[in-house]
């Protein structure tokens, strides 16, 4: 079962990081080939100092495990969906724990049909193996989506 937190800090940086991950969109249009329709971001987001206060949030909820971090920005339009992925695809293996953080409204559908709406400002912390998905989106979906590898 996933955990989900709440970020108390995500009306003060959820604006400058929805800018930077569209300013991001419009100069770098890599996308996740076959498993989006939308943008996605390099897998190098954690470098960035507009997204440090929402890495130390992650790491608030990490339980002081020893793993590296890998994240990523999503945008998907109306209409625009990710399909059923686990996060071993990108590299984790059985220690791996995968997250997503919610600029806007969104819905994450998981194999075992467990379905989530979420609202900006939520964490949402899973097992990296769990099959899960982005139904068709009504209305702009913002997320960062990232691995914790165990090391």
């Amino acid at each position: 079962m996933p955990f989900i937190y709440n970020w108390s800090e995500a009306e003060v940086h959820n604006p400058n990081i929805t800018a930077y991950l569209t300013y991001l969109m419009l100069h770098d249009p890599h996308t996740h080939l076959g498993m989006s329709d939308g943008w996605s971001s390099q897998k190098d987001l954690q470098r960035s100092w507009v997204v440090k206060p929402l890495l130390r949030f992650i790491q608030s909820k990490s339980l002081n495990l020893s793993y590296t971090l890998e994240a990523w920005g999503n945008i998907l339009q109306r209409g625009q969906s990710i399909g059923p992925h686990n996060h071993i695809l990108r590299g984790c293996s059985d220690g791996c724990i995968a997250g997503v953080y919610y600029l806007t409204p969104g819905t994450l559908k998981f194999e075992d049909g467990g379905i989530f709406h979420l609202h900006p400002g939520q964490l949402m912390i899973f097992k990296g193996d769990k099959v899960h998905e982005v139904p068709p989106v009504s209305d702009l979906r913002v997320t960062i989506a990232f691995n914790l590898r165990l090391i």
